[in-house]
Order: structure tokens, then sequence, then C-alpha cells
């Protein structure tokens, strides 16, 4: 649910019953807790880590924690390099805080996932390891344990730890003291004006930490608003470049200022890595090169709580198909099945990454989707799928076609017979453009929020970054291309059914001289016209396959 849905009265609503829960969880937990004044000392004092007392590696380290912890600063960016122990800061100043006095803590990150894995893999076991959590506040079985989500403490101190999914829907009416925000640069900036209502109230603080990815980000304007401070090692202080515009005292933090990265080590990664990945993870800097189409919220943004439908069998209704093969290792192959409703919204009933690794296992099982979701087109990939295309066009004729990306913007589409069957020659940036701006940035997809884990459909997409070109006819060209990595099997099986679909309404691929290949397709339009087809006999010969 977006910010505009909801009124004043709603809000008014939720944090009363916020309230409520926290005066409840307060009500039993008045214990006084004693701790040293300053951070470092009672970092160095209680906290054990892989069963050794804690050391600060750096003098930088320590101001950054006395500056996080100074209740006078009231916002504090880091912009870091990838493994330089700000994620242990977050959990340590959020340890510290809520035993200093009692206040209303929240940590969140983008999505469930990384706020598991930081409560589970950071704060449980600083706690665990610290031998801190005789401070947590007893359940009524009176066994005292941290978990997943919200955690009471003796002194009155409450942590809720929530996704930033949906513009920090889950932290709407929250009256925060301290507000902790990892991995942001995968936040949309217009969904802050949230956690600033949420401290509104409390005036309280907040801590935002982020690796820079690309340049134009909202990430990036929020950095330059800060006062974009550096470590000056001759002066072993943070000096800051200029004034802060927007109030946050801001870090910049490379491995270059790290004493256990030697130079060594980052001259061979300099050797090694692409200039994206050695500027981002290892300078802490943003790239130039390319701008990102997509953020989490672009995505999250069009689920809907509607299940997944098992077919469409009994009904009249035409869906188009496309898969996406893996290559193996973490891609997988993707099916997507797209039907247009009444109101022209393009809904995604049906899509599912198949953990089947057997070639011949995922050809049955999108045979059976073609044949139960009243397929009319099917546009499938034929990069890992030539084998693949040549058996479901032996099942169903033309009314499987084949997807081969090409870099050709002055014939983006094109129909002809391949060795690999009756292949639509696509280019690549056309297609996925079309995606972008018809589907998504228009609203037009609906997506049916059918697993308890989606985050790999949302990263297929915000894996996503444009550089743009130019073609040797002097053309601009946005030239996609994905994060390292990470699989994007989900949009390319979603970018195929909408061709199916473009064609099916005729939008592409006119059967004309130049390109006569599609008027010699022909349309299954109903359940009943199947029974010519050889996959409906094999069927009928084999029953209960599906």
């Amino acid at each position: 649910m977006s910010s505009a849905n909801y009124t004043i009265s709603s809000l008014e609503r939720t944090f009363k019953n916020i309230q409520k829960e926290i005066e409840f969880l307060r009500k039993d937990n008045k214990q006084v807790v004693t701790v040293e004044p300053d951070v470092v000392e009672w970092t160095e004092k209680h906290r054990i880590i892989n069963r050794q007392p804690w050391e600060f590696p750096s003098e930088w380290h320590k101001q950054l924690y006395r500056m996080s912890a100074d209740d006078s600063i009231k916002r504090v960016m880091f912009v870091k390099g990838r493994q330089l122990q700000i994620t242990e800061l977050a959990a340590n100043i959020l340890i510290y805080s809520m035993l200093r006095k009692p206040i209303t803590a929240v940590y969140t990150s983008p999505r469930y996932d990384q706020v598991n894995r930081f409560s589970k893999d950071r704060l449980r076991k600083a706690l665990k390891e610290s031998k801190l959590t005789n401070y947590l506040a007893p359940s009524e079985t009176g066994r005292r344990m941290f978990s997943v989500g919200r955690n009471a403490f003796v002194n009155g101190s409450i942590l809720y730890c929530v996704s930033a999914w949906g513009a920090f829907d889950a932290l709407r009416g929250i009256p925060a003291d301290l507000i902790v925000v990892d991995e942001v640069q995968s936040i949309q900036s217009d969904a802050f004006p949230v956690l600033e209502e949420n401290l509104s109230f409390t005036k309280g603080k907040m801590i935002v930490i982020g690796s820079p990815l690309l340049a134009g980000q909202p990430f990036e304007t929020m950095w330059k608003l800060s006062d974009m401070s550096e470590w000056d090692k001759a002066e072993r202080d943070w000096l800051p470049k200029k004034d802060a515009e927007n109030g946050y005292r801001g870090f910049h933090i490379s491995q270059r200022i790290a004493p256990w990265i030697t130079d060594a080590e980052i001259k061979k990664k300099r050797r090694t890595y692409d200039e994206q990945r050695f500027l981002n993870e290892v300078e802490g800097q943003f790239f130039a090169g390319g701008s990102v189409p997509y953020l989490p919220d672009d995505i999250t943004s069009l689920f809907v709580n509607e299940s997944l439908l098992p077919d469409l069998q009994g009904l009249t209704t035409e869906s188009y198909l496309g898969a996406d093969w893996g290559s193996g290792g973490n891609a997988f192959s993707v099916v997507s099945i797209l039907v247009k409703r009444p109101n022209g919204k393009i809904d995604l009933v049906y899509y599912e990454r198949m953990e089947e690794r057997d070639l011949t296992v995922q050809l049955m099982k999108i045979k059976q989707m073609i044949v139960k979701f009243n397929s009319r087109l099917a546009f499938v990939d034929t990069g890992y799928g030539a084998w693949q295309l040549q058996e479901l066009q032996k099942a169903f004729g033309n009314r499987v076609l084949g997807v081969y990306y090409t870099r050709r913007p002055e014939k983006p589409f094109e129909v002809k017979m391949t060795d690999f069957g009756v292949t639509a020659i696509t280019d690549r940036t056309h297609l996925l453009d079309r995606v972008e701006r018809e589907l998504v940035k228009n609203k037009a997809l609906i997506i049916r929020k059918g697993y308890q884990n989606v985050d790999w459909l949302v990263d297929a997409f915000t894996c996503q970054s444009i550089d743009v070109q130019q073609t040797q006819f002097g053309r601009t060209y946005r030239d996609w291309s994905k994060a390292r990595g990470t699989p994007d099997d989900a949009l390319h099986s979603i970018a195929y059914a909408y061709l199916a679909l473009l064609q099916g309404e005729g939008r592409i691929f006119p059967a004309n001289e130049e390109n006569n290949m599609m008027s010699d397709v022909q349309f299954i339009s109903h359940r009943n016209d199947f029974v010519n087809t050889p996959y409906y006999r094999e069927l009928n010969s084999r029953r209960g396959v599906y």
C-alpha cells in the first residue's frame, strides 16, 4: 500500500495502537541498567566477538562510534565500501543505545531476508556471545529469547526489526527514538518522509548506511547534501568538505583507510575487478557509467495480495507464456504467464522458478502449462533452449516461438526460420524499454504475491543498469546490463510473455512482404481446439499427467 492510501484517521489509529503496545511492553520492564557513558569504553569492556574481547581496528572506527551514539548529532550517514565493519557498528550502537536508557529503536533494510540475517547473525549473536541476553525482558514462560521482529528489554527499551517493503509501510506509526536504515542504496528517497514522521514526535536520531552503486541515484543525492566528511590520516580526524544542506553528518569510508587491507590487496582488486565493482566495493564511490532503471519499490508496488492461479481451465480467457531457461549455478528456468484484464491491466497470473534441473521435466511442465492456461502464444528463450524450442514446436507448431536477442535498434523485430525453428529476432533494448515504460513505470503490471519469498523476482529487475551509448548511425541507444552474480531470468520470462501478448494483439510483427513468417502461424483460441494437436493426443494417451 502506498502512502497515498493512508488517511489521517488511519494513521492516528495506527499510532495509538502502537503506543498501547509500547506501554504494555514497558509496564513490567522498568529495571535500571547502568552502562559506561562512553560507547567505545562500553564496547571494549562488554562486547565479545568470535570468543575474543572487542578490539577497535582503527582510531576512525572509535570516532564513528562516538558520533553515532551522540544524541546531539541527529542525522548520520555512512557511504562505504564492503567489509569495513559498519554493520557491526550498527548492531553495537543499537544495543548500547537501548541499554543506556529506555528508547524505542528501529532497524530496517529493504527486504525481509536482510532484516532476518541482521537480526540473527548480528544482533542475536552479539547478545549471546557477549552474555547480554539477561537484559532481554522475559517472555510469559520466563525465557529470555531474542526474536526477529520485536524485542523488549528489562529497562523498557523496545526494538523493532522490520523491512522497508512498500515505502516503509511496516514502520508507519512507530514513534521511534532511534532508526537505523541499512542498504539504503536500494530504498527510494521519497519514502524517507515516513521515517522523518516517525522521529518528529521524539526528535530522535537516524543513522543511514549504504554501499554506493550508480551515480544519479537518490542515495548519491542524499550524500551530496551531507557534509561529506573524509578521514584525514594526518589530522587523525573526520573533516567535512562542506556545510550539510540536509542536516546529515556524512562519512565516506573506503577500503584504503582500513588497516587490515593492504595496498597489495587493493592493487590486486584493481586488476581483477571490473570498474564498477572496484569503485563501489573498494573505493566506496558511485559509478557514473550508467543509471538504475528500477528500485525495489518500483516492483513491490506492483504486488497484490491475490493467489497465483492454478490454471485457466473452464475459462475462455487467453494467456501468453514466456520462458527463460536458466544457465545453471544460481540461475533458474523461470516461466511467466500473462493475462490481460478487461480494464487493460496486465495480470501476472502465474510465475514459477523451476527448482528441477532436468530439462525433460522442465519441458513437460511447460507443455502442461500451455494447455492448462490456454496459452494463445508462448515465446521461449533460444539462448539455452534450442532443443526445448524444437520439442515445443513439434507439439504446438508455431504457437511456440523462440526469442533470440540481438542489438539491432534500426530493425527491432523480425520473425524468421532459423536452425532453432521459428524465431523472433528481437532487439534486447527495445523490448526491455517497452517493459519498463509500458508495464512498470505505467503501473500496468499486476504481480500476484504467490510466494512467501519473492526477492528473486524483485532482484531480477533491480539488478539492471543502463548505459547510454550511440550506434554507428549516430542514434542514442540504452544498453541494458545486469549486476554480476544476480540472476535476471524472471525479468526476461515476463518480457517474453509480454512480447507474446503484443503479438497476440497484432501490435508487432505485422504479416507483410518483408516479414511474412507470422502469416503462417495458426492461433488456437480455446481449449476445444486442442483436439487436433499432437500434444493433446499425447495427453489423452497418458491420463493423469496433470
